[in-house]
């Protein structure tokens, strides 16, 4: 069952890298993080980027793009309001914005 599982996963981490534009890649990564490795509440998904030891430079290798981008992208996340700061390393995906697409 696990091998199962397991080739999911690595369909679902492919499907990201054919995502465009990259804004977009990002967003579904995080969410897909945030659902399968954060806490969810009503008010949203939370993500603990030192708990999974995620930094832009991590996150740009897993999705393929440059840690400039990634950082770019997280910057506009926070200005649109699709990515909130909770804590020095706490960010919340809101409820409003999780299922949807920058």
């Amino acid at each position: 069952m696990s091998l199962v599982r397991q080739s999911q996963q690595i369909s679902t981490l492919l499907k990201f890298t054919r995502t465009r534009p990259a804004e977009a890649r990002l967003f579904q990564l995080l969410t897909w993080m945030g659902e399968r490795f954060g806490r969810v509440s009503r008010r949203g998904v939370s993500l603990c980027f030192e708990d999974l030891n995620l930094t832009h430079r991590n996150l740009a290798e897993i999705s393929g793009l440059t840690r400039v981008t990634v950082t770019k992208a997280i910057s506009q996340f926070r200005q649109a309001g699709y990515l909130v700061r909770e804590g020095e390393d706490e960010w919340l995906l809101p409820a409003t914005w999780a299922r949807s697409e920058p």
